[in-house]
């Protein structure tokens, strides 16, 4: 009876060199994959104290050392200009945008964060409601980590388009919102392709921030419509960001014989 013989491959890669014909390079591709959700904190919001005060969001757990944390900020109550003053050490400003001295829409990052991490405290001036989020993403570049951002401001509709462009593979697109209406709850529509990462139209309220992520988006113009069933009334602002992948390594190891 005849028995299944197991060669080890190392010992079949020397018999395709001694007994094949002319070599063909085998390339190995060395580093991380696309970029991945690792997981989604939930909704902050802090009242209205006056003259400033600190603003607080969380993961549902402690981060892992190397992931990046995306922070949101975002304000759309006050007429004399929402800002964040301080974060702790380690984040950085993405991007941002406001509409006049209204609507402020701030991304926050730490890339290669240490670990450990589950709670975030920052300190903004305060007059009106912030809401905040964070998440945590594995795979991003760890340094010159933005590829691209659009931003978009509005004073009324029930939309907003902030246009970017797309230029490397695995990366990770972030479109998001902050939309003052009449005070009540809405429904968000996310744009096409996208998922909702969080939103609080569930809440009632004059102020609503919707979030949305797209995995690995195509390579070229991205034009995400996002969508309220709302009308803005009379200030929002948002913007799209594109997170590179963390790059790979390309390593020319071998010839392989065909």
């Amino acid at each position: 009876m005849a028995r299944k013989v197991s060669v080890p491959l190392i010992s079949l890669l020397a018999l395709l060199l001694l007994t094949c014909g002319s070599p063909m390079p085998l390339t190995l591709t060395i580093g991380s994959g696309a970029i991945a959700l690792v997981q989604n904190g939930v909704m902050g919001s802090t009242g209205t104290p006056v003259g400033g005060g600190p603003v607080g969001t969380s993961l549902p757990l402690a981060s892992t050392a190397g992931n990046a944390l995306v922070l949101i900020a975002a304000n759309a109550t006050t007429p004399t200009g929402p800002t964040v003053t301080s974060m702790p050490a380690g984040f950085v400003l993405l991007a941002s945008i406001r509409e006049s001295t209204n609507s402020d829409y701030e991304v926050w990052v730490y890339l290669n964060n240490p670990g450990g991490i589950q709670g975030v405290t920052f300190q903004t001036t305060l007059t009106g409601q912030w809401y905040t989020h964070l998440s945590e993403w594995s795979n991003v570049a760890s340094a010159s980590a933005v590829e691209s951002t659009g931003t978009a401001t509005a004073t009324s509709g029930t939309t907003l388009t902030p246009p970017t462009t797309v230029v490397g593979l695995g990366n990770l697109a972030l479109s998001g919102w902050i939309q003052k209406m009449a005070s009540g709850t809405c429904t968000f529509t996310s744009p096409g392709g996208f998922t909702r990462l969080i939103d609080n139209g569930s809440t009632s309220g004059l102020n609503h921030l919707d979030i949305e992520y797209k995995l690995n988006p195509n390579p070229g113009s991205l034009v995400p419509i996002l969508t309220s069933d709302a009308t803005t009334n009379a200030t929002a602002a948002g913007l799209t960001l594109i997170l590179k992948r963390a790059p790979q390594a390309t390593d020319m190891t071998a010839f392989i014989a065909y």
